[in-house]
C-alpha cells in the first residue's frame, strides 16, 4: 500500500510542477489527500522509519507548493525539479526502488 501511495503522490506532484499557479489549489488538495491516506496506513514496526521518510517527503513537497502559492513564483517546474534532485541526494531511500 505504501508503494502505491508513493507512486500516486509522485505522479500528482509531477503534474503539480507543470500546473499554472492559478490552478494549483485542487492539485495541492489532492496531494494532501494522498498524504492523509499514507498517514492512515498501518505498517509493521520494521517499516515505521520508511513510512516516516515517506511522510516527510510528502510534507516537504506540499509545503513547497503552498510556498509557491504564497509567493506567486512563476518558475514552479524548475524549482520543484531542483528540490527533487537535492532531496533524493540527501535521502537514504530512493522511492523508485520500492
Amino acid at each position: 500500500m505504501e508503494h502505491k501511495l508513493t507512486r500516486e503522490f509522485d505522479g500528482a506532484s509531477l503534474l503539480a510542477s507543470v500546473t499554472p499557479l492559478d490552478q494549483l489549489n485542487p492539485t495541492i488538495a489532492n496531494l494532501q489527500r494522498i498524504r492523509r491516506n499514507a498517514e492512515d496506513v498501518q505498517v509493521p514496526d520494521c517499516l515505521n522509519t520508511l513510512k516516516q521518510y515517506q511522510l516527510t517527503h510528502m510534507n516537504m513537497v506540499i509545503n513547497i507548493m503552498l510556498g509557491f502559492l504564497g509567493e506567486q513564483i512563476q518558475n514552479l517546474s524548475t524549482r520543484v525539479s531542483c528540490w527533487r534532485e537535492s532531496s533524493m541526494i540527501n535521502t537514504p531511500w530512493n522511492w523508485q526502488n520500492y
